[in-house]
């Protein structure tokens, strides 16, 4: 061996080898899965390709905390994330995720959407032009990536970066600047770039967008004058902004009126429309004190007070300037609360004479700072403020524009917000490139982290969940719609009508685009990129329908505040106390006609002891307190407790910090009191401060008691005629967690009843009479399983549909889609909700429910039945394997459109799906011991007769014998005008 290996002898260097193509699988995939549900984040009624669970997460976050079960002590999480994790657990390899909401409010319910969160940019500003000069000024704000309560905890930071460059010159009027900058060789200037120009012997800034570069080459500019490997380039702009001090008129220590806007909660509904209605307006008392700005407000609440690090917009008589928050206090009285802002300013002007002198000039950027947590912050950067740029911070896209399906009028999403960093960042824009936005107040690091924008709602309102009805999953057009008519009402709706629309929830199925702008694991480098479709999907899933629903309570959430502390022991103020009076005083100071240590003295209580936020529901929260006193060894300590006398408290906090953010805390009440200690002094205790965290914002589940299967049957009905009405897809189905074998009996026979046996459940109508054939699209299984998962800490019943999907996606893919999904381990199970006794096991068989058993090598399934009682259709892989063949015709038959219709072509055709059906007959699809006894395609005169030939038809017969001893089965394949139709005939 070692003499041939000597003989093959090979020069050093690089060698490519081109790689062949692999070949496309003859028969279609019949793995790919979709599944409806809630998530926490990502696109609301997009579908998106996911390949991983890690995928999954990234796009649509971690499970979903919806409400609070009283009758387990527990939250209640939605079913989607666990579901998808059991189906790769368990042998899928792709499925397709549709996130439901509710977008739209009811004028009953006008909370109840999913909203964007709206996070204002501390220290930004952006201003928009007339032709008179500045319109007006507001603070920036960006926007969550995705709809939903998901973004309520993360706090956003901005950072400067900026790069000195070389002025040559900076001439102009007030309408229009002309610069010209010296430059690297290799560098460049970009539209759109913000360039500062500061004067600071005058106090002068000047803010400067790049709008026109002049051609160097055309406009003959003096090369000449730049250094060795330099270059000058030249532009104009007539977006720019300058900012200098307060006026001189302005005297200090003298009160003027102003009119202040802010941002702040308000009452409207419509907040996401237009971020500027976050705005109002109030009356402030303006004082300037050493250098400082100070707002006095009257009648304004703690909870509609500033942030620091916001930026105010001050309209003092024709002046506007920006004032960015340092510091906020409270006055509280009996009769009204006053609340003092104080900061710096910077009066924003178009007009202003330029100076004579030479500016320190820079070119800017900025990142964004994302603080997920105290440990944990997110960075982007190299971002540019304005549209022009190719890096505007506001093209980040949202989920829905990136996960879109794509139109030919749509415009293209930048390509460098679709990859690296940016691709999963949690921000989006939120301009529409008519603003101008500058840096105010800049900083080479965030000094202020800033939370969303309070919007009104509760976190279930603002994800769109308030109301759990059969809304959420289905169009509301097609709900009732029989199966015959509902892929043409479809197609109706979806291109043919006045107003055409992308349908919704599990109907978004029945018409799929024929192209996706993203899906997961693609990029556009990749040649299968923008070309995944729903088409591809053949189960689907819908395990969020089997909630019980959930109802908000009536508590208001008034809690009592914990009395005033008593002093503590301070042993050392009765050192000299008399020997037979061995009780020690609890005063807050001393007795001073007695011998005292010279190091005693009283330490100032702290106080306004409250919460930097208005909503504490997600546990996490921050105690900030005041103290005026000057000594730098002042340790403040912060306790907590369970109970209002503060019997077992717990000091959480020690540092010389004013504030203390606390970690996850979980549903219930807790009290907190801080003091501050100067070596051994220690001051009283302040104030108590309660605080509640609501159990989930009071949304509570209903009991199993109360439980009505109305939405989830409507669900069911819509979703099996679905299916029937594509014929390519197979519906997994369970029932809730609490049903017993009645429960389970009962539910599965009001589902397969036809009309005049059974009701109409919220507006959908049982089968009719011509529709049973819809029920053996589908399967149901029932007990839930019993997991434990990384991603969730706990041990938790699932329903069963997910790891189910998995299990025939697995088959399909090794073995074939006519194997019988059974008999076959399910992965990461631990137990089963609920064990019924073997002798009842029958029971579930006669009334067509598929079980989930334990037996001695797993928990398995060994039923494979469908809920038709047509014996030609029962099993599962009887129905799959028909769709196979429908979907195999569809690919296969396109292929012979516009043929001319003769004897050859006939034969030709015949050729075609023979070899076709022989492969399945060799991997065992069809039962029979020579293809002649499994298979037949009849394209003879027989079907195709002289007046069909002259309709222009054409028509091919499709004869199998699945791999059971059963009559033979036709899938009819017919053409017409270039459209093709499979129907089966039995």
């Amino acid at each position: 061996m070692s003499a041939i290996n000597q003989k093959i002898r090979r020069l050093p260097g690089f060698r490519f080898e081109a790689q062949a193509p692999l070949r496309e699988d003859v028969l279609p995939r019949m793995d790919v899965a979709l599944i409806v549900g809630f998530a926490s984040k990502g696109p609301v009624g997009i579908p998106v390709a996911i390949e991983t669970p890690e995928q999954f997460k990234t796009i649509f976050g971690n499970d979903l905390p919806l409400v609070w079960d009283r009758g387990k002590g527990a939250a209640v999480y939605a079913f989607l994330a666990p579901t998808v994790r059991s189906f790769f657990r368990n042998g899928g390899k792709r499925c397709w995720i549709i996130r439901v909401a509710r977008i739209q409010p009811n004028g009953e319910k006008p909370l109840n959407r999913a909203c964007f969160n709206f996070f204002p940019l501390a220290g930004f500003a952006r201003v928009n032009f007339d032709e008179k000069g500045i319109k007006n000024i507001s603070p920036a704000f960006a926007r969550a990536r995705a709809r939903g309560s998901w973004s309520d905890d993360l706090q956003i930071g901005t950072a400067i970066l900026s790069k000195s460059v070389k002025l040559l010159s900076l001439t102009g009027s007030d309408d229009e600047k002309t610069v010209t900058l010296e430059i690297g060789v290799n560098d460049s200037i970009k539209t759109g770039e913000l360039i500062r120009f500061t004067f600071r012997d005058e106090g002068l800034v000047l803010l400067l967008a790049v709008a026109k570069i002049e051609d160097s080459q055309k406009n003959n500019l003096p090369v000449a004058l730049s250094s060795f490997g330099k270059q000058i380039v030249r532009f104009t702009s007539n977006r720019f902004v300058w900012l200098k001090n307060l006026p001189s008129d302005i005297a200090a220590n003298e009160n003027y009126n102003v009119q202040v806007k802010m941002w702040t909660q308000s009452s409207r509904t419509d907040l996401e429309a237009d971020p500027e209605s976050f705005l109002f307006e109030r009356p402030a008392v303006l004082r300037v004190e050493a250098m400082k700005v100070k707002l006095k407000f009257t009648n304004l609440s703690a909870a509609d007070s500033p942030s620091n690090g916001s930026l105010l917009i001050v309209q003092l008589n024709t002046e506007v300037f920006c004032l960015q928050v340092e510091t906020v206090s409270f006055d509280n009285s009996e009769t009204q609360e006053k609340i003092e802002v104080i900061g710096q300013a910077m009066v924003c002007q178009r007009k202003i004479k330029q100076p004579a002198s030479i500016p320190q000039t820079e070119r800017l950027s900025f990142e964004f700072w994302i603080k997920k947590d105290a440990k944990s912050i997110l960075k982007l950067g190299d971002l540019a403020f304005n549209s022009d740029h190719e890096r505007f911070w506001g093209n980040l896209p949202t989920d829905e524009d990136l996960y879109h399906f794509s139109e030919s009028s749509d415009e293209k999403i930048q390509e460098w917000t679709q990859s690296g960093a940016a691709l999963n960042f949690p921000l989006a824009g939120n301009d529409g490139g008519e603003g101008f936005y500058f840096p105010v107040f800049a900083a080479a690091f965030p000094e202020n982290y800033l939370g969303p924008v309070r919007l009104l709602g509760t976190k279930l309102q603002r994800d769109g969940l308030e109301e759990f009805d059969e809304a959420l999953f289905l169009d509301d057009k097609l709900k009732n719609t029989g199966f015959g008519n509902l892929l043409s009402e479809a197609e109706f709706i979806r291109y043919l009508s006045p107003r055409p629309r992308p349908l919704w929830g599990i109907h978004s199925a029945l018409v799929p685009e024929t192209e996706t702008n993203r899906a997961a694991e693609s990029s556009p480098t990749n040649p299968f990129y923008a070309i995944y479709s729903l088409d591809e999907c053949t189960i689907i899933s819908v395990p969020d329908a089997l909630h019980c629903g959930w109802f908000q309570t009536t508590d208001d959430g008034q809690i009592t505040s914990p009395p005033i502390s008593s002093p503590p022991l301070r042993p050392e103020w009765w050192r000299f106390q008399d020997c037979r009076n061995q009780d020690q005083k609890k005063v807050s100071e001393p007795l001073w006609g007695n011998f005292l240590d010279c190091r005693i003295r009283v330490v100032r209580v702290p106080e306004n002891l409250r919460l930097k936020e208005e909503n504490v529901s997600s546990g996490k929260f921050t105690p900030v307190w005041e103290n005026t006193e000057n000594d730098e060894s002042l340790v403040f300590v912060l306790e907590e407790s369970t109970t209002p006398k503060f019997e077992f408290a717990l000091e959480i906090y020690r540092g010389k910090k004013k504030e203390s953010e606390t970690l996850e805390r979980g549903a219930g009440v807790y009290f907190y009191r801080v003091r501050a200690e100067s070596g051994q002094n220690i001051s009283d205790w302040s104030t108590g401060l309660a605080v509640k965290i609501p159990q989930v914002e009071s949304w509570v589940a209903n009991s199993s008691n109360d439980y009505k299967s109305d939405v989830l049957l409507a669900v069911q009905r819509a979703l099996l005629r679905m299916c029937a009405a594509r014929g390519d897809l197979f519906a997994v189905l369970t029932v809730p967690e609490h049903f017993d074998e009645n429960s389970a009996f009962s539910h599965v026979a009001a589902l397969r009843a036809t009309k005049g046996l059974s009701l109409a459940t919220t507006g959908v109508e049982p089968f009719s009479a011509d529709e049973t054939t819809a029920l053996s699209f589908g399967a149901v299984y029932h007990p839930w399983l019993l997991t434990h998962e990384d991603d969730f800490e706990a041990l938790r019943n699932i329903p069963a549909d997910g790891a189910i999907c998995g299990v025939m996606a697995g088959r399909s893919n090794r073995r074939g889609a006519w194997i019988a999904p059974a008999n076959e381990q399910l992965q990461g199970v631990l137990g089963l909700s609920k064990n019924f006794r073997r002798e009842r096991y029958l029971d579930f068989q006669d009334n067509l429910i598929n079980l989930v058993r334990q037996e001695p090598n797993g928990f398995l399934v060994l039923d494979s039945d469908t809920l038709s009682d047509d014996s030609d259709l029962r099993s599962i892989n009887v129905r799959r394997l028909l769709s196979l063949l429908r979907r195999l015709a569809l690919k296969h038959g396109a292929e012979y459109v516009f043929e001319p219709n003769d004897e050859r072509f006939r034969r030709q055709v015949q050729r075609g799906f023979n070899s076709l059906l022989d492969v399945m007959f060799v991997r065992g699809a069809f039962a029979g011991t020579t293809p002649a006894t499994a298979y037949q395609v009849v394209v003879s005169d027989t079907v195709n007769n002289f007046q069909s030939v002259e309709q222009g038809r054409f028509i091919v017969e499709l004869r199998v014998a699945p791999s059971l001893p059963l009559k033979f089965v036709t899938v009819r394949l017919m053409q017409t005008g270039g459209r093709s139709n499979v129907t089966e005939v039995f």
